[in-house]
């Protein structure tokens, strides 16, 4: 199992970040045990939306994940209802530098798999040109039929 990258504790509950995924931990009692369903793992790549609110001295602040899975069900970053939300947690205004930390953590993250989607991509792009001037070395495509699949694969 991953170590725990961080761990903010808010309200309601915590948020618990792995290198991959997060888990949404949620403190439940009495009623609202019964309507919420116990943990939430989210893996990174799954996040389509981190809904955030920070805390004043009136009202909690927030964390939300949106998943193409919940985007339906969520109350779109409203506060009165993520109390509720599986998906969110509650934090005060001594607890917001945590959730700070953690908004920036995930974020992080989650631009640091995208990058490495597009260094996988490139490679690809990379290794179908080698294969392609083999091919051309080799004779078995023409000089032309290389260029037209080489501007196919660099997009140009």
């Amino acid at each position: 199992m991953d170590d725990i990258l961080f761990q903010a504790d808010g309200r309601n509950g915590s948020v618990l970040l792995y290198p991959n995924r997060l888990i949404v931990r949620k403190k439940l009692t009495g009623l609202k045990r019964m309507m919420t369903s116990g943990d939430k793992e989210i893996f990174l790549d799954d996040i389509k939306n981190v809904n955030y609110k920070s805390a004043n001295t009136m009202t909690w602040g927030f964390i939300q994940f949106a998943t193409s899975q919940n985007s339906k069900e969520l109350s779109k970053g409203s506060l009165m209802a993520s109390p509720m939300d599986d998906y969110s947690i509650n934090f005060s205004k001594k607890q917001q530098s945590e959730f700070d930390k953690l908004k920036s953590e995930i974020n992080r993250l989650r631009n640091g798999s995208k990058s490495q989607t597009v260094i996988q991509n490139q490679l690809s792009e990379a290794e179908e040109l080698e294969k392609l001037a083999g091919l051309k070395e080799k004779g078995i495509i023409t000089q032309e039929e290389f260029d037209l699949k080489k501007r196919q694969v660099l997009g140009i």
